[in-house]
This record gives C-alpha cells, structure tokens and sequence, in this order.
C-alpha cells in the first residue's frame, strides 16, 4: 500500500502536485531551494545531483514523483528502482521514456514516466472519450494554451519549463 510520497521539485508544477497528493498521502517535498510559502506537506532542502541526497530522501517512501528537469529523470528513475520505490515523473522527453521503459523489465517498482498533462493526461481524457463510440476512424488530440498575458511576438506565456518546451519540439519524432 502507497501511503508516503516523495515529490521532487517544488516549482509552480511541482508544489501543485504536492498539495494535490497531501490530501490523500503522507507527501515530503525536496527541492535546492528554501521555499517562497508555506506547504501542507513537509518540505527539505537537497541536491539531486548527488546520490546520497537522493537515497536518503527516499529511504521510508513507497513512491516519488519527480517533477524535476527532463535531464534529471533518468538518475531519479535508477535510484527509485534500485531502492524498489515506484517511480512517476511528467516529461516528455523521448530519450528519457526510452532509457526508463528499458530499466523498468528489470525493476520490481513501477516506474511510468510522461504522467503530466501530454501525453500522460491526455492520453486518458483520449481514452475515456473514444471508448464511448463504437467504430473511431481517427483521434487527434492537441494540447495547448491561451494565456492571459501572452508575451513576445508570438504570443506565447511559458508556465513551464522553457528548457522543457526546447527539448521536446527538438526531440519530436
């Protein structure tokens, strides 16, 4: 039974997360940074890069969500499933779901990573909407935003990562 939680990365993505799941679950948050306000869930300091921080704060967990940067996911996934801690995160990166689906063959812990809005949402709103029909000649799906205050020439608002967003219009199959 999954009763303690860890949420990696206490960004705006982050924190969210971690609110949503202490209403249910025993969550500690860590992140590098001391925290700009007050959590529902209790909060550390640490350092991902190195490994000891990252044991250590999944010693006594059954689960982490890492709500990290794409190239930190891969380490988080190792560690989890070296330590038999089931593991979420919400990237998008293909590399990175490519890396994790061949660690998982091994791995007695769970470990899913794309659980954020696309494809990991998404997915599941797709899947719940064309099981009501009986014959789906196709399902196209987007994901998107428009802001309030959109910014630069384009009109686009980053409420994520930018890193992120480069990385999976580069890495797009």
């Amino acid at each position: 039974m999954i009763d303690k939680i860890g949420v990696l990365g206490l960004g705006k993505v982050g924190s969210l997360v971690a609110t949503l799941l202490s209403s249910k679950y025993v969550v500690e948050g860590m992140d590098q940074a001391e925290p700009d306000a007050a959590f529902p869930f209790k909060m550390v300091k640490g350092d991902v890069s190195k490994d000891e921080s990252i044991r250590e704060f999944l010693k006594n967990k059954q689960a982490v969500v890492s709500c990290l940067p794409y190239f930190l996911n891969i380490k988080i996934a190792q560690t989890a499933a070296d330590m038999g801690v089931h593991y979420f995160d919400l990237t998008e990166d293909v590399p990175t779901l490519n890396t994790i689906r061949k660690m998982s063959k091994n791995s007695k812990a769970v470990l899913a990573p794309q659980c954020g809005l696309a494809p990991g949402f998404i997915g599941i709103l797709g899947a719940g909407l064309y099981s009501q029909f009986s014959e789906i000649r196709s399902v196209k799906l987007r994901v998107g935003a428009l802001p309030l205050h959109p910014m630069g020439q384009l009109g686009y608002s980053f409420t994520w990562s930018a890193e992120g967003v480069i990385n999976e219009y580069l890495n797009d199959p």
